[in-house]
């Protein structure tokens, strides 16, 4: 009985040993991709990002080939300038513009919280808090209070909706 109680112990041991070190391998592999910031260098400035997650690694990576056609109008923006970055999730559109044109004012909305923090972050990490205000709050086209359905809370995901649980695309969530 006793041999048996150790062959078992002995299994256990082994099995949350070996599960232990893959464990720690992925932690150490996570930690070299994901760093609480990432840096981005482009042809005209420098960008730092709070990356919490592969989503918000990737959208900062991604910042000026994802929506090249956004950043080029924005780029004909003229000085004193104010532009509204309504969903402006994680805030690369927001800090583009607000590094690339000289004297705009960002308005920023996202109303998912999580982006939210995370676009907050961002405006602070680029010492851009004088030009970008940030604001937790969703646009609709109507003047109402209603309910607002996350489909996903994490940070630097899109796809929310107010007022009916459906995507971009009029299909409904499926929770």
């Amino acid at each position: 009985m006793i041999s048996l109680f150790k062959k078992i112990a002995s299994f256990i041991y082994m099995k949350i040993k070996k599960n232990f070190r893959l464990l720690k391998e992925i932690c150490i592999t996570t930690k070299l991709i994901f760093k609480p910031q990432t840096n981005i260098k482009t042809q005209f400035h420098s960008f730092t990002f709070c990356t919490p997650n592969i989503s918000t690694y990737n959208r900062a990576k991604s910042m000026l080939s994802k929506e090249p056609q956004t950043c080029k109008w924005i780029d004909s923006f003229t000085e004193n300038s104010t532009f509204w970055d309504i969903g402006s999730n994680i805030g690369t559109f927001s800090l583009y513009a607000a590094k690339k044109i000289n004297n705009i004012i960002v308005l920023s909305f996202d109303p998912l919280i999580s982006n939210f923090h995370v676009l907050s972050k961002n405006i602070n990490f680029n010492e851009l808090d004088s030009t970008i205000q940030p604001f937790c709050i969703a646009f609709h086209d109507k003047n109402e209070i209603n309910k607002f359905f996350i489909k996903n809370n994490t940070p630097g995901f899109s796809g929310n909706s107010f007022e009916t649980p459906k995507n971009q695309l009029g299909e409904n969530y499926s929770y």
